[in-house]
């Protein structure tokens, strides 16, 4: 999605609520932006240099402040942390910089690789061995324990996605984020087929009869009724999307088996704790976690953690 079309996308309506990077540039700053890109890429760094003090003083002559000049040419520099997170990120060079050194300093696999066997041992290793290691610069609380990374890029992207699996009680969520992001179709998956009921008419929420797990297969549950699941790949084939926007998933289980398909983003809830390997998965699937709110579980705060993840793309981790 090219930088430059903000003005003619939003035309007159109030842009303030964007990034900084993202605000529309002035028409005067255009081609002055592409012939410092262009010098960027192509010449030594003198010429460089050069280049964009002769830049500033044209942009000061046309009247432009200080503000204005430092946002046009920090936004040449934004493209990287754009194309790296999937657009959910738009901040310049210096700033994805010091979110990669972040996430070199603070990322660490976890280090106890014994299961812990008490509620109390469970909460304290979430406390010890999970860290955030990412900044979002635009977080959302949704509910009580749900945190998007940039809701706004969801309203803007076409075709926006949305996948919700876990207990219906009265589909809170999927309602709060319908009013968030009411341009994206929310489909809710549901193996027991309750939630159909609670799905208001010419809703932008589509319900499904079955839940997520590691392979696409009918189960027998504790009652002795026959249930549908589905893995996330094969649900995005069999409603033909190439990728998923948001995956909220709290599902009491499922979450340890997850396929890692092409979804940007992930709120999930760890209950308990049942592998140290799948939260490895995550960063060798390219994930970072941005945020980490302990839930109760079982009468035990910290027993169960709210996690939210990002996918960027391989250029932003190290090699």
């Amino acid at each position: 999605m090219a930088i430059y079309k903000f003005r003619s996308r939003y035309g007159d309506q109030d842009t303030s609520y964007l990034l900084a990077a993202n605000q529309p540039r002035s028409p005067n700053s255009f081609c002055w932006a592409c012939i410092l890109c262009f010098c960027r890429a192509a010449c030594s760094s003198r010429i460089r240099v050069f280049t964009s003090l002769i830049i500033m003083l044209a942009l000061a002559a046309a009247g432009h402040n200080a503000s204005s000049i430092l946002r046009i040419l920090d936004n040449q520099s934004a493209t990287q942390a754009h194309r790296q997170s999937f657009a959910y990120v738009d901040v310049p060079k210096w700033k994805w910089q010091s979110q990669k050194d972040y996430y070199k300093r603070t990322h660490s696999n976890p280090r106890a690789q014994a299961l812990p066997s008490t509620p109390a041992e469970t909460a304290a290793w979430y406390q010890t061995n999970l860290q955030v290691d990412f900044v979002c610069p635009d977080e959302h609380l949704v509910g009580d324990s749900w945190w998007i990374c940039n809701y706004q890029h969801l309203n803007k992207e076409r075709g926006c996605i949305i996948y919700s699996s876990g207990p219906p009680m009265g589909m809170l969520t999927e309602k709060a984020l319908s009013k968030l992001v009411p341009s994206c179709e929310i489909h809710v998956f549901d193996p027991s087929n309750t939630t159909t009921q609670l799905n208001p008419e010419n809703s932008t929420i589509a319900v499904h009869p079955w839940g997520f797990g590691d392979e696409t297969k009918s189960v027998l549950n504790s009652k002795n009724t026959t249930f549908d699941i589905k893995t996330i790949g094969d649900t995005m084939k069999d409603l033909g999307h190439r990728h998923v926007d948001l995956l909220h998933l709290q599902c009491a289980g499922c979450e340890w088996t997850l396929d890692f398909a092409n979804v940007h983003q992930i709120l999930v809830i760890a209950n308990g704790m049942r592998s140290v390997e799948w939260f490895d998965a995550w960063s060798k699937n390219e994930y970072v976690l941005f945020h980490k709110q302990p839930v109760e579980v079982a009468g035990v705060l910290g027993q169960g953690q709210a996690l939210s993840y990002l996918k960027l793309r391989p250029g932003f981790f190290p090699a």
